[in-house]
């Protein structure tokens, strides 16, 4: 087979191919003698092959990709399908598909055969999974990949024609882990925004299974956490959107369900080779009855110890959380997301954009200490940090995020190459920006590695903009009634220069 050029590669799980509107993410590729088709609400061209009744789509949909093996397309004739899709964070992946293999007039005109070859990169794993049995019905079949766990592959379906009642049908394809599949997080950094997560039942205490890979609602509680895409049911409590603007979030519905606490477990994380593990996570904390959210860690699942928390309003918007986890250094542990709901129903709370951040291999240096702290007049901000010893370490970036931004790099400071002598280093943010901003220290050696730390907080509170006095361009003092320009001077220190003009 020959690989096509131009397919993404699908990261995020579980995926759903429909086929309603064109193939989607699956792509048509070089070497094959002819091309997978969509069709919607119909049968395919050909008498007696094909989906045969409406709505034809498997699982009452109307569309669905299929090979057309009319002339000039048989006989011995191929058509490949092909999904590059990474299992890296995946540690069963499966693959549930509905297919469609028909052939009126029997064997000598068809069905053909359907099958499923994988490729790992370096060489092909053939007929993983293959059907040449015909069945006028849509057939469900689930395909077991754990011997792909780990690594990116291609997915790669065939449709073999032998005569012209060979139209071959694919539908509802969905590629995921195992329901309750363990997985074990070991490459850094992490994140898992729940986005694909489907929007669950309102109703109190509802149970809910989430999709997302090793993340599930924890048991010993009263309540679930459940995912949505779209404001919470109640007024004046709640996200209205996900964190990251699209897709779902995680939340906990407050009404009707008063007091009662949720856990949200997380999948292991492996922080064996790690020297410096710390977490970022989003939370939305908004409404007069808001209780309390608790971000926890634990080595066995049964001891749990507190990172994070936060009690009452935060506010109508999402916030950024971070835990620093010296203390897991070099051992696996779980983390466990708990939520109360208050005493009445004003009182939903968020959670979203979970990422976990390791090191991979002892960092190039040795940080002593990082820390920033405002001038006297609150203009600038100071940055300081010290490291022990430095190997082959090229640069350092100073950079600074509000909370819905990217990190931005607001200076870059050459690095010593190789020392064993503590070195204290200092930057200066000249406009920084009012409100809460997070600064954090980026370091890169010379090959391109490079590993960011902890952040830090640095919170700027804005000044009043009050007019102090206002003199003219001759530097006299005047009034508001003056005529003319003049330059307004206020309490900040700022000064702004503006013309009077007095109409009486």
């Amino acid at each position: 087979m020959v690989i096509g050029t131009c397919q993404s590669q699908i990261t995020s799980f579980p995926h759903s191919s429909d086929f309603e509107s064109g193939l989607g993410d699956w792509s048509n590729v070089l070497g094959d003698d002819f091309n997978w088709s969509t069709r919607s609400g119909s049968s395919t061209p050909s008498n007696g092959t094909g989906p045969q009744s409406a709505p034809y789509g498997a699982n009452g949909t109307n569309g669905y990709a299929y090979i057309e093996s009319s002339s000039p397309n048989y006989p011995n004739m191929e058509a490949w399908l092909e999904l590059d899709v990474d299992f890296k964070l995946l540690n069963s992946p499966e693959l549930i598909f509905n297919y469609q293999m028909y052939a009126a007039n029997g064997s000598n005109y068809g069905p053909g055969i359907l099958q499923l070859d994988v490729f790992d990169g370096s060489s092909w794993t053939m007929d993983v999974w293959s059907n040449n049995t015909s069945n006028i019905a849509w057939q469900t079949d689930t395909i077991d990949l754990s011997a792909f766990a780990g690594i990116p592959v291609t997915l790669s379906w065939t449709g073999y024609t032998i005569w012209w009642q060979c139209d071959i049908a694919l539908d509802e394809i969905t590629v995921q882990d195992k329901p309750n599949a363990p997985l074990t997080v070991d490459t850094y950094p992490y994140n898992q925004g729940f986005d694909s997560e489907l929007t669950a039942s309102t109703a109190c205490c509802s149970d809910v299974t989430l999709t997302s890979p090793g993340w599930s609602n924890g048991t010993g509680d009263d309540c679930d956490w459940k995912p949505r895409d779209v404001n919470t049911p109640s007024l004046n409590t709640g996200p209205t959107a996900d964190q990251s603007g699209s897709g779902s979030f995680l939340y906990m519905e407050a009404s009707g369900c008063y007091s009662k606490t949720a856990y949200l477990i997380s999948p292991k994380f492996d922080f064996t080779q790690e020297t410096s593990p710390w977490i970022e996570f989003y939370y939305h904390m908004y409404g007069s009855a808001v209780s309390r959210m608790t971000l926890e860690w634990s080595i066995d699942q049964v001891q749990w110890f507190s990172a994070w928390s936060l009690t009452g309003d935060q506010g109508n918007s999402w916030k950024l959380g971070f835990a620093d986890l010296q203390i897991l250094a070099g051992v696996e542990a779980w983390f466990r997301i708990t939520g109360t709901t208050g005493v009445n129903y004003i009182s939903d709370m968020g959670f979203d954009g979970f990422g976990g951040f390791g090191g991979g291999q002892p960092f190039p240096i040795s940080l002593v200490s990082f820390s920033g702290a405002l001038s006297s007049d609150n203009s600038e901000v100071l940055l300081n940090w010290s490291v022990a010893s430095q190997i082959n370490n090229d640069y350092f970036e100073i950079q600074r995020r509000t909370d819905m931004s990217d990190w931005e790099t607001i200076e870059v400071i050459e690095g010593a190459g190789n020392s064993n002598t503590e070195t204290t280093y200092n930057s200066i943010d000249y406009q920084p920006v009012n409100g809460v901003s997070y600064y954090r220290l980026k370091q890169t050696d010379y090959d391109g590695k490079s590993e960011s730390f902890y952040p830090i907080v640095i919170t700027i509170e804005e000044k009043p903009h009050v007019l102090q006095r206002i003199v003219n361009l001759m530097g006299q003092e005047v009034n508001e009634n003056y005529e003319g320009f003049v330059i307004e001077v206020y309490q900040d220190g700022t000064t702004e220069k503006k013309y009077y003009n007095r109409i009486k």
